[in-house]
């Protein structure tokens, strides 16, 4: 069955819930997170297969399971897929061939759930409360039922434990324990009977050395289990940072730079750098972020901000228009669409082609525009990446793209003897959608990345137009 979620959706769940998390609903957190855009409560989610599975009435559910394996997205198209079996029903949410969230629920047995303290005994104890207060009052009660509605559901008392439960846990997680930085990981509920909901007993674990919690819960025939991994608070780099670390490279004064994809990671770095070193800049972005608002900050009379959707001919015609009489000396081709991890099996051919041809025209629009505002030596520079060179599994539509770029580049340098062209294979750095709870290598800072893309402009071979960094 085809299920999508909206931001109206959420919407109504935060008010019902109390879950106030700014990842659901607040798009410039949210671009600062590893899913670069705003996604659905995964108890929300839930709430609707539910009422997908059973209908308007349904028994008392006396146990539930789900696991959330990836972001849920609004507006994007999931296929649910659910089966009865004689103790379960199973379900799967998936994007294409990709499981987004699994489980099962229960109608008929009487499970019983138990765990021991004493498996935990390398974890801290962060959260104990006996007689945790959580009510559903009228405010709530009014946006539940309308959400139910939406959902296919219906508000009465045998159903209001599942709900609380999905309600309570959902804020208590992205609120409480661990907080804003929550990512909700696994819940697990066994239910006895259907009286009022009454929290008797919470204990919350943290594991420092996998930024992960476990939450066991007790109350009035109820308890479970909630999981969950505490993201990183976003790499923030100073201004004053920044322009220490390039201190000691020659200035950039009365130097026209051009950079797109500046609204964070990199190409923020690069348009900070290029500033502090005193050139003018020309920062292109595509949505307004935390990036774009500290660079407006910065009160900079040689910065100047362009909003562009580089996907689209017109935008970097509406550039080429913006420019004027000005012509070039750096011209930094950074833009590049949200990458997600998908192998290549896991996606289908219309996403695979979308995201090639948003791509390409993220770089090949703005460059077939600006080409002729380069100044004779100026430097054109394509952002690449090293993983080109070895290829990565989970990124073949990544590298697909970036390969297709540098061979452009490389057949430019060969038109256009009289401009330089910088392909700079980048290395994996520390950005928001690389700042993840478990950091499995090594990242770079960007800061130290962008220093070095200016170096190598500065001592560019004088008898090449042509180099790979």
């Amino acid at each position: 069955m085809k299920v999508e979620f909206s931001q109206e959706q959420a919407e109504l769940f935060k008010k019902a819930s109390l879950d106030k998390n700014p990842l659901h609903f607040d798009n410039n957190y949210a671009k600062r997170s590893q899913f670069g855009s705003p996604v659905m409560h995964g108890a929300a989610a839930m709430l609707k297969i539910i009422g997908i599975i059973f209908g308007t009435n349904f028994p008392l559910i006396k146990y539930l399971k789900v696991d959330f394996i990836r972001p849920i997205y609004f507006k994007t198209n999931y296929n649910l897929i659910f089966k009865k079996t004689k103790k379960f029903y199973s379900f799967h949410l998936k994007e294409g061939d990709l499981i987004v969230l699994k489980g099962k629920i229960s109608v008929n047995e009487v499970f019983k759930f138990s765990y021991n303290e004493s498996n935990f005994f390398r974890k801290d104890l962060e959260f104990e409360s006996q007689n945790d207060i959580y009510k559903i009052n009228s405010k709530q009660k009014t946006y539940l039922k309308k959400l139910l509605k939406i959902f296919n559901l219906s508000f009465n008392e045998n159903n209001l434990k599942i709900y609380s439960l999905l309600l309570w846990s959902s804020y208590f997680v992205g609120v409480k324990f661990p907080g804003k930085q929550a990512l909700f990981t696994s819940m697990e509920f066994v239910i006895s009977n259907n009286k009022s909901f009454e929290l008797e007993e919470i204990k919350g674990y943290f594991d420092y050395r996998f930024n992960s919690s476990q939450t066991f819960f007790k109350g009035n025939g109820f308890e479970g289990i909630l999981s969950s991994l505490k993201r990183p608070e976003p790499e923030d780099i100073s201004f004053e940072d920044i322009k220490k670390t390039v201190s000691k490279l020659p200035s950039f004064k009365n130097k026209n730079i051009l950079i797109t994809g500046s609204s964070r990671g990199l190409g923020n770095i690069l348009a900070k750098s290029f500033l502090s070193k005193d050139a003018k800049v020309y920062s292109v972005y595509k949505s307004y972020s935390q990036g774009v608002k500290e660079l407006k900050s910065l009160k900079n009379k040689k910065i100047v901000n362009i909003k562009a959707d580089l996907e689209k001919e017109n935008e970097s015609k509406k550039i080429l228009k913006l420019l004027g009489k000005e012509s070039l000396d750096v011209f930094i081709c950074n833009a590049f669409p949200l990458i997600k991890h998908q192998t290549f099996i896991e996606q289908n051919i219309s996403s695979f082609g979308k995201f090639i041809d948003s791509s390409l025209s993220m770089s090949i629009y703005p460059i077939f525009y600006l080409l002729k505002k380069m100044k004779k030596g100026g430097t054109i520079v394509l952002v690449s990446s090293n993983w080109i060179t070895d290829g990565k599994a989970g990124f073949s539509h990544y590298l697909t793209s970036k390969g297709a770029l540098e061979n452009l580049f490389k057949s430019l340098a060969k038109e256009n003897k009289d401009i330089n062209f910088l392909l700079f294979r980048a290395p994996r750095m520390l950005t928001d959608q690389t700042n993840l709870s478990i950091k499995k290598d090594k990242l770079l800072s960007t800061k130290n990345v962008s220093a070095q893309i200016l170096k190598e402009i500065i001592v560019f071979p004088k008898d090449q137009n042509y180099i790979e960094i």
